[in-house]
């Protein structure tokens, strides 16, 4: 395995070239990597037989929105003039600023895949934009980097993303609570209202795009809220999983919920789930929540 980091920085302009690290041995790195992009390769080259060399490029900013990361073109596809819409780009924006500094000097490498982690920076806006943006930001990606390598990186290169874990602490559903922002005749049920569920529920939408791929981290919260997860090795390692099936051809086990039962309050609540394995199709454990409490909304 070899890594290399993107060390350039934000830039108005596209850049030709950057500042980066070269390629380095991971010896080298002292733990400087991105924790789940190094775990995502570490699987990677530990299932693939033969053994094939893995290269990592990072090039990442913290905290950053998908617009920072889209090119004009890419912009363009969500703006109210083009979808007409009013949750979509105002007619005369513009951004790309880590698009031009952190992906454009990249476009000549050929690259197998990408991974993804982000969202909270998108997540104060209608969830509608979002799901128009990281759609339009995949496409485009893909594009222009078939585009720079003369055609050899794949028109629809493999494109997989962890979904975020938590934002802050949890909230409690309030009786008669006003959506904010009010929900509309297009979204009657508020399903788009700013947060992170509309975030998921976007990247869950881009599951249609072909060649794409999704980790579920919800189970990897910290107790403090922060959006940081400190366990990375499970969203590297989904995200492993997911390329492993999608680009390589090996099926990977998952579980999946094959029962659940949920009664009024109060309840006996037994939830099944079932894995998906060669072995036992449905190996099943039981698990007995004596007092479950299920709001319907």
């Amino acid at each position: 395995m070899q890594l290399y980091f993107n060390l350039a920085k934000a830039s108005d302009v596209p850049l030709s070239e950057s500042i980066n690290s070269g390629w380095m041995l991971p010896s080298q790195i002292g733990g400087k990597f991105s924790a789940m992009c190094w775990f995502f390769g570490r699987d990677l080259f530990k299932s693939l037989s033969p053994s094939v060399p893995v290269g990592l490029i990072e090039t990442d900013v913290g905290g950053t929105p998908d617009q920072h990361w889209s090119s004009q073109d890419a912009l363009d596809e969500c703006k109210q003039g083009v979808i007409n819409k009013p949750w979509g780009w105002p007619n005369n924006f513009t951004d790309s600023v880590l698009w031009n500094g952190k992906v454009v000097p990249l476009l000549r490498n050929v690259i197998r895949g990408a991974v993804w982690m982000q969202g909270e920076s998108n997540a104060n806006a209608d969830g509608r934009l979002y799901n128009c943006s990281f759609q339009a930001m995949i496409k485009d990606w893909r594009a222009k980097w078939t585009q720079g390598t003369s055609g050899n990186t794949e028109p629809e290169f493999a494109f997989g993303w962890a979904q975020l874990n938590s934002c802050s602490n949890a909230t409690h559903w309030i009786e008669n609570a006003t959506a904010d922002p009010t929900p509309g005749l297009e979204d009657p049920f508020g399903m788009w209202n700013r947060g992170l569920q509309s975030i998921r529920l976007a990247q869950d939408a881009t599951l249609a795009l072909p060649s794409t791929f999704q980790a579920v981290i919800l189970d990897t919260p910290v107790a403090s809220g922060a959006i940081h997860s400190p366990y990375k090795q499970p969203a590297g390692a989904r995200l492993a999983r997911g390329a492993l099936s999608l680009v390589y051809g090996s099926p990977q086990p998952y579980p999946k919920v094959c029962l659940c039962v949920i009664d009024t309050p109060p309840c006996d609540c037994t939830v099944r789930v079932c894995c998906d394995l060669a072995v036992d199709p449905c190996q099943t454990a039981v698990m007995n929540l004596p007092h479950c409490h299920w709001t319907v909304l």
